[in-house]
Parts: C-alpha cells; structure tokens; sequence
C-alpha cells in the first residue's frame, strides 16, 4: 500500500493539497515444487527418460514449463515452454569427471512471466557401440530406426549422438577418425533434412538447434569440409 502527497502552490498564497492512496501486488514466482527423472539412471541413446514437474503452484495461471538439462557446463532446452508439466527426452551422455551424472532442469513460469527453477540429478552413462561395427554405420542405423521428425527430437537425437562421439577416446587412428568425421555429417544432414519446408522458427526452437550444433561441431578437426559449410547455412 502506497499514501502520495501533492501540494500545489497558485499565486497570490492559494495552495491546495492532494492526497492519494494506492493499492498494488507485487507478482511473485510459482511457488517451489519438484521436477523428477524416471529412470534415475540409463545409457545414451538406449533410454527415454520420462520427466516431469510436481506440485509448482500459482494463481496466476497458466503455468508454463520449459524443461532441459545443464550438462558438462552448458544449459540445454528440451523444447519450446509448455503448458504440459510432463516431457520425455533421450538425454545425452554425462561427463566421466561428474561420473555422467548432472541436473535435469525446470523452469515453471506463470502468466505475467515470473518464473522458478527446480533441478534433479540423473545419471546417464555413455552408448555401449556395438563391438567391430564402424562409427558412421551405428550413426546411420540410430537414425534411420528413430526417424524423428521435429526440431526438438531431431535436436534431442543428434546431440546424444554427438555427445556419445565427444565422449569417445579413440579417434587418434586415422581410420577411426575418418568414421566420426562422417558421422558428424550424417547428424549435421539430419538437422538440414529437418529445416526443408519448414515454417520459420520461433526463438526458443532457434537456441535449441544452435545448442545441438555447438555439441554437433565440438571437435573441429571431425568435421568435413561440407559440415562447416551446411553449419554455417543452417545458422543463416
């Protein structure tokens, strides 16, 4: 509650006074609830996730859910905000110095926008590759069999495939190196094939497909010629 005084002086000695009480709220965040993982733990690319937002609360309604993870240093989005407090998600492989474990993020906002932020750890241990088999064949087989087909499951696809080739220790043989440089072309491809036809994309669909690419092209010296040069066009 807020009392303002206004005095205001005329000529010859008249002056009045004016006095004005005023009532606002101030908005406040949601108040705090729960985010969980189903598993708690499971292997890349092996195992869908299953998250979802419990027990956040406001009057300020609808409540909006933005749900993503904060990996190896950097926060990621799993989608667009929406109104369900439910997701899944195949979620990439942690690092070894976390013992692949880090936090899976909500961030659960009300109708004017204030918003709060609740976390829970998961653990997800890196893709067994089957043994013998070459980097590019597995890469191409993953997503011939998941054949996503939008942004965000493409986005979600690629970068735990990236993250499974990031994660691996191998590529000083130049044989081995020359698979991941192709495989790294068989997910930059994917994402392109994505954006053929499709409407313009909104902001958050735009930072997601920029995280996916960050993960995608993380180790330069496995990226061919036509991989920076389809990168740098799905970032115009």
């Amino acid at each position: 509650r807020l009392r303002a005084t206004l005095g205001i002086f005329g000529g010859l000695g008249t002056s009045a006074v004016i006095e004005q009480e005023l009532s606002f709220s101030v908005n406040h965040a949601p108040t705090a609830g729960t985010v969980e993982v189903a598993p708690p733990h499971g292997n890349a690319l092996n195992q869908t996730f299953a998250i979802r937002a419990c027990d956040f609360f406001d009057d300020d309604t609808p409540l909006t859910y933005r749900f993503g993870y904060f990996n190896d240093g950097a926060q990621a989005y799993l989608g667009n905000r929406m109104l369900s407090s439910n997701a899944s998600a195949m979620l990439p492989q942690g690092i070894m110095a976390t013992n692949f474990t880090y936090a899976v993020t909500v961030d659960v906002s009300d109708s004017y926008g204030a918003s709060i932020r609740s976390v829970s750890n998961v653990t997800v241990w890196p893709y067994v590759k089957p043994v013998g088999e070459p980097w590019d064949v597995t890469v191409a087989e993953i997503l011939s069999n998941s054949d996503p087909t939008t942004w965000v499951a493409v986005a979600q696809l690629t970068s735990g495939v990236a993250g499974a080739l990031n994660g691996f220790s191998g590529a000083n043989d130049p044989m081995v190196n020359a698979e991941l440089k192709q495989s790294r072309q068989l997910l930059v491809e994917a994402l392109m094939s994505t954006a053929i036809n499709r409407e313009p994309l909104g902001e958050e669909v735009i930072d997601i497909i920029s995280n996916t690419l960050e993960v995608v092209t993380r180790i330069p010296e496995q990226l061919s010629d036509k991989s920076i040069e389809d990168t740098l066009e799905l970032l115009n």
